[in-house]
């Protein structure tokens, strides 16, 4: 039995030694297959930091992006706002200019009446620069300024100094 007991010592010391020797590759097999994994996990990793690294620079880039059009925007509204301005502007000085227009309309000179019911000539409208207007008299004449009126007309008081 001693050599039976020494066997089975011995056997189950082999047994012991096999699990213990198979239980260590087990464990050698694993860790390289957690290398392994690992080194898959720091590649993507990499990847995944140059995927937001592109993406932060993207924001970046779209945030300056986004002021420069705010920027614009306000540049628009501020001409825009301008644009109105002038038109207000423009439209009085229409509304004054119409009614002007119809204070001659109603004269009593038949002759402003009809000039200012026609379009001036472009000829006329070039020289009128160079007119200067030398009274205002309600009845249209020019008599009350010392000048001959032999037309009647109220071209009388308008004269150029420059020679033509």
């Amino acid at each position: 039995m001693k050599i039976s007991l020494f066997g089975g010592i011995a056997l189950a010391a082999a047994l012991a030694i096999a699990a213990a020797g198979f239980t260590l590759l087990d464990a050698k097999h694993d860790v390289a297959l957690a290398k392994a994994e690992v080194q898959t996990l720091t590649g993507t990793v990499a990847l995944k930091q140059e995927q937001v690294d592109v993406l932060a620079q993207a924001m970046t880039t779209t945030s300056k992006m986004v002021q420069e059009i705010k920027n614009e925007r306000a540049l628009v509204v501020k001409l825009h706002q301008e644009q109105m301005a002038g038109q207000q502007i423009i439209a009085e000085q229409l509304a004054l200019n119409r009614a002007h227009v119809n204070e001659l309309r109603q004269s009593t000179d038949e002759y402003v009446k009809a000039w200012s019911a026609n379009h001036m000539p472009g000829a006329a409208v070039q020289l009128y620069h160079y007119a200067q207007y030398t009274g205002n008299y309600p009845d249209g004449s020019a008599e009350g300024a010392g000048l001959s009126n032999t037309t009647g007309k109220p071209a009388n008081r308008l004269f150029a100094s420059n020679q033509f």
